[in-house]
């Protein structure tokens, strides 16, 4: 049985993975703020949906927690 290609990598992967390290090696710390979408979108060269897409996952899988007012 030939396994199939899972296609394309997304676009935001590498913004999850990169703040997932960022937790898991305690550059970020419990209350502390991810850096805004704006600076992620510059930062990794995608759209700020894109960036808003990594954000969600990250806070669906319970990485993240979004405050209003105050940043994720």
């Amino acid at each position: 049985m030939v396994q199939q290609s899972k296609g394309p990598r997304p676009v935001f992967e590498p913004v999850v993975e990169q703040i997932k390290q960022g937790i898991i090696s305690g550059k970020y710390k419990p209350g502390d703020a991810i850096p805004s979408e704006r600076v992620l979108s510059r930062q990794f060269k995608i759209s700020r949906m894109s960036v808003r897409k990594a954000i969600d996952t990250l806070v669906q899988a319970g990485y993240l927690v979004k405050k209003p007012g105050l940043g994720t």
